[in-house]
Parts: structure tokens; sequence; C-alpha cells
């Protein structure tokens, strides 16, 4: 706003250089407040360039059932197809396996929608990272907790459910990998309706074992050609099919994955 001059005759000297100096900071402009992050949107033309990548990817492998049942093999397996698919990733690279465990585990005691929600960004972002490969995923017995969500979410996903039929060695396996029974597997039995307080770890472990086997069978059942229920032992035949009907071209190795703990060689 202009500052009024009085005559020159009737301003003091002191009087005009307060003025002066009054007509300069008016002049400026006024300091603005630290300037706002602009908010990262994504183009339609990223948009678009996505579901370009995403529709490339004609299959969605999710290995699910129990842990050390040959996960890292099947893992390695299709790796070696040149497909994209992750060993226990969970939902991002860029998270910890260990939390994304929790968030899946704590579904069990969420409504309906929340685990469809869940189970579809899971799905989109399993497919994200497939960066238009022929086939993504990723094989992680935690995603046991919702995949039937999964499988109502894309069409394009298929369920690998993993178990062994030596129920003593699979339990001597996962307590000689774990001798302290850890929260996840805490989750993992109220998940499946079994009392953590009763029972020693073996009992909980050989039923769970069966809560999850009946989980695949049901669900093989209901989603016909999509869910496959493969014991470790056979897990070498089953896999040269697997990867062959897929497109892959380099066989299977059943020695993929043996020099992890509890891995064992399937037949």
């Amino acid at each position: 706003m202009p500052v009024l001059k009085k005559p020159a005759a009737a301003i003091s000297p002191g009087h005009r250089s307060y003025l002066r100096d009054l007509e300069a900071e008016s002049a400026c402009k006024r300091p603005r407040g630290p300037k706002r992050k602009r908010l990262t949107s994504v183009s339609p033309r990223q948009v678009r360039r996505r579901k370009a990548l995403d529709a490339k990817t004609r299959t969605i492998v999710i290995g699910a059932g129990l842990g050390r049942c040959g996960t890292t093999g099947l893992a390695l397996n299709l790796q070696r197809q040149g497909f994209a698919v992750t060993h226990e990733a969970g939902n991002t690279h860029s998270l910890d396996h260990r939390s994304t465990m929790k968030d899946h585990f704590a579904l069990a005691d969420q409504h309906r929608a929340g685990r469809h929600m869940r189970a579809a960004v899971l799905v989109a972002d399993i497919a994200s990272a497939a960066k238009g490969a022929s086939v993504g995923g990723d094989i992680s017995w935690v995603h046991t907790q919702l995949a039937e969500e999964m499988l109502l979410a894309d069409k394009r996903v298929e369920v690998v459910f993993l178990y062994r039929d030596d129920v003593e060695a699979w339990v001597k396996s996962v307590v000689a990998h774990a001798p302290r029974p850890r929260l996840p597997e805490t989750l993992v039995f109220r998940g499946a309706g079994i009392d953590a307080s009763k029972g020693d770890r073996a009992q909980r472990l050989k039923l769970y074992r069966s809560f999850v086997l009946a989980k695949g069978q049901a669900l093989k059942r209901r989603y016909a050609g999509r869910v496959h229920v493969v014991a470790t032992e056979r897990l070498t035949a089953w896999g040269k099919q697997f990867v062959e009907r897929l497109g892959g071209e380099e066989g299977y190795d059943p020695d993929a994955g043996r020099n992890h703990v509890g891995v064992t060689r399937g037949r």
C-alpha cells in the first residue's frame, strides 16, 4: 500500500528517513510461508503403462501351506525359468517380512471386507513387481491366511499348498529351525482356532498341519485347476509339469534350496 507523503518542508530529517524506510518496506513483496511439498501423483500415462505391463502377466503364483516344506526350492526353480517370483518378499520388496506376517495374521480378527481389501492390494503389488513378466508371484507359507481372498481378487492367481507326508520329520524341522516359539507362530495358531495354551508345541503344530491340509483340499475342490496341494516328497515330479505348463524351459532342479535348513529333496 503506497505511503502518503507530507510536503518536504513539514517533514523533519528523522521523520523523512522513517517514511523512506516504510515506503521501501511496503514496496517489497511480503515473504511467503514455507513452500508446501507438491503431492506426488501418477500421471495417466504412467497408469496406462502399468496396466499394459500387468496385462502381460498371465499367471500369479502364490505359495502357501506349511513352512519348511520346500518353498525356497520352488521359488528358485521358478526364478530359473525367468519368472518374476520371489520367496517370502511379502507384499512389496521394501517391507520387512516379519511385519508383513503380523499384518497377515492380524486379519484373522478383522471383518471379511478388511481381509478382501488386504488380499486385493497384496495381489496388485505382486503383479506390479513382476514388471511385465509372463509369470509373477511370491512363495511364502504366510499366504495361507489369505489364500481364498487372493484367489477371488484376481483370476490369474494360482495357489500352491506345500506340506510333508512325514509329520514327525516336519515337526522336527520346524523345531530345529526355531527352537523357541515365535510371535507369528502364536498368531498362526489363533488364526486356525487352536488354543496356544493347551498341549505341547508338537501337538499344536500337528493340529495346524491338519488345518492347512483341510483348507487346501477344500479350496482345491472349490477352485478347480487353480489350487494345487503338493507334498514335498513329490514336489520334483509335480514341479517339472508345473513349470512346463507355465512356459518354462529350464527344467526343475531338485537340489535347488537344499542348502537352506529344513528343505528336503523331493523324489
